[in-house]
């Protein structure tokens, strides 16, 4: 979680929640730590997006969580 930033930190712990109780992909989006910079030098927030899915038993247990960011 070093590279995402501190104000998305509450996001990832609830979408990992949801992602190890609740059945179904999610898609959310999470800034990045550190700006880009413009061409004018000004600093520019930078997004990535995220789309997890989980692998489920027949029994209803959790196998495992993928994604990828």
């Amino acid at each position: 979680m070093n590279v995402i930033s501190e104000l998305d930190h509450p996001k990832i712990t609830e979408e990992w929640q949801l992602l190890t109780t609740t059945r179904g992909a999610r898609s959310f989006p999470l800034r990045l730590r550190k700006p880009s910079v413009d061409s004018q030098g000004n600093p520019r927030q930078k997004w990535i997006l995220c789309s997890c899915d989980q692998e489920w038993d027949e029994d209803g247990k959790l196998l495992t969580i993928m994604g990828c960011m």
